[in-house]
């Protein structure tokens, strides 16, 4: 049964290879917007940049095909392949994330397109910058800076002070994660109540399984619940219904009167939800310097950090008890960053 079962995943990958080959092949005279480093995994969060960076490319480039390619057909034969056929007036994206940090191995990627699409400007969506060993920092960074035409968005402050001192790329940009551009495009009229919990299971996790349990178990007769940015899909459901799978999160977020999570692309579905959330931290800097987008003045009310966890007990029942909220967010980050994108990258 197993052999079966690889033996079918091989053709399936294969099968899909090749129709990525004839698809870039057939569009070689056209217009191409290609996207490198697009997860294939079934975290929405991630998931959520894919569709948020077509949206964009879509609304501020119409003319061109958009080429997304996900991370495991990234071969060094398929960049060879669109190294061939690329135009002068084609674009080259790198998709954004946690991808500039040796917890993972996807800078590999950018790594062949920097060395292989040296007469093309390349433009990094924003990045989260973390590395444990300064060696591979400055590798990363010799390997970004000899490229003449790089753009490198950061998504938060810390990531940005890193890139400066590190990076001598044509130009640095600090700007939001790009699923920001979503807050305030949906309204909701759900009844609210509970708890939700969005816990990350994985190296960027800093509270324990137990930890984080004996914690919800301190919220007694009301609603309580537990989710993740991931769901029980293949990709390939996922990649047709990206869209409905999310606006379905989005509608679930909004049933509930505060959020936990040490996601951080679980507050930015909090807020996409109108919904008021508590940030807990992670290993890292992504989410005390990520919640620093969102100005008091416009989100009071809706976003928290906080240091342990009885400081999130504490705000939690305040929210619970909170009843003038209004559940409304303004479309804040697409009017101040994302509309106007385009622009700077010109500039």
């Amino acid at each position: 049964m197993k052999l079966v079962t690889a033996l079918n995943s091989r053709i399936n990958y294969f099968a899909y290879h090749l129709s990525l080959y004839n698809k870039i092949y057939s569009l070689r005279n056209s217009k191409k917007a290609f996207i490198f480093g697009a997860p294939m995994h079934i975290n929405m969060g991630d998931q959520a940049q894919t569709y948020c960076i077509e949206r964009w490319i879509h609304m501020n480039y119409p003319e061109y095909h958009i080429l997304t390619i996900v991370i495991p057909h990234t071969t060094n034969k398929l960049i060879a392949f669109i190294n061939k056929i690329i135009k002068n007036n084609d674009l080259i994206f790198f998709h954004s994330g946690y991808h500039l940090t040796d917890l993972y191995s996807v800078k590999n990627i950018y790594f062949r397109c920097i060395s292989t699409f040296i007469n093309h400007q390349i433009i990094a969506f924003p990045q989260t910058i973390f590395f444990k060993n300064q060696s591979n920092l400055i590798d990363t960074a010799n390997i970004y800076s000899s490229h003449s035409n790089l753009i490198l968005l950061c998504r938060d402050n810390e990531s940005y002070k890193i890139a400066v001192h590190t990076f001598h790329i044509k130009k640095l940009i600090l700007y939001p994660d790009i699923v920001t551009s979503l807050i305030g495009q949906y309204t909701f009229n759900n009844p609210r109540s509970g708890v939700l919990f969005c816990i990350r299971n994985d190296v960027e996790a800093f509270y324990s399984k137990r930890q984080i349990h004996n914690f919800m178990n301190k919220f007694k007769n009301i609603r309580v619940e537990e989710t993740d940015t991931s769901i029980p899909n293949k990709y390939k459901y996922i990649a047709k219904n990206r869209l409905n799978i999310l606006e379905q999160i989005f509608n679930y977020y909004s049933t509930f009167k505060v959020i936990i999570t040490d996601r951080y692309h679980g507050i930015i579905f909090s807020m996409i939800s109108s919904t008021p959330v508590i940030a807990i931290s992670s290993t890292d800097h992504k989410l005390s310097s990520g919640i620093k987008w969102f100005p008091k003045e416009i989100f009071s009310g809706y976003i928290y950090f906080a240091k342990n966890l009885d400081e999130a007990n504490i705000l939690a029942n305040d929210i619970l008890n909170d009843h003038s909220l209004s559940y409304i967010l303004p479309n804040y980050f697409e009017t101040e960053y994302y509309s106007k994108l385009k622009k700077q990258l010109n500039e």
